[in-house]
């Protein structure tokens, strides 16, 4: 009996801070819901986005997530979140360079239309 593949999910939720901040939880789960909740339960701020991106494998899932781990480095404070100004260009478009990069490993069954990254309802 062959064993069914499971789907991994890499995650990004953005939680509103002040002063022109936001705190992201960068993450892979293969139960994206549970998963989301616990974050959600552990915040103590609401979620406000999330952005997910399937990919095939737990290695391909562990890739994207090291990569943009790796690129955002110098935005990781403490702990599981990293913390931007989303009012400056610059740290906009240090998130959308790690995106891209981490869209390589996105395995969306429909193409997606050329999108790595989808917004998740909350």
């Amino acid at each position: 009996m062959k064993r069914a593949l499971k789907r991994w999910w890499v995650y990004l939720a953005a939680v509103p801070l002040a002063d022109g901040k936001s705190a992201f939880r960068l993450g892979r789960s293969v139960d994206l819901a549970a998963t989301l909740k616990q974050v959600q339960d552990a915040s103590p701020v609401r979620i406000a986005k999330v952005w997910t991106m399937p990919t095939c494998s737990e290695r391909a899932a562990c890739a994207a997530v090291a990569g943009m781990a790796s690129d955002l480095g110098k935005y990781w404070q403490h702990g599981p979140w990293l913390h931007m100004h989303t009012d400056q260009q610059v740290d906009k478009a240090a998130m959308k360079q790690a995106m891209d990069a981490a869209g390589v490993h996105a395995d969306w069954p429909d193409g997606a239309s050329g999108k790595a990254w989808r917004e998740a309802p909350m």
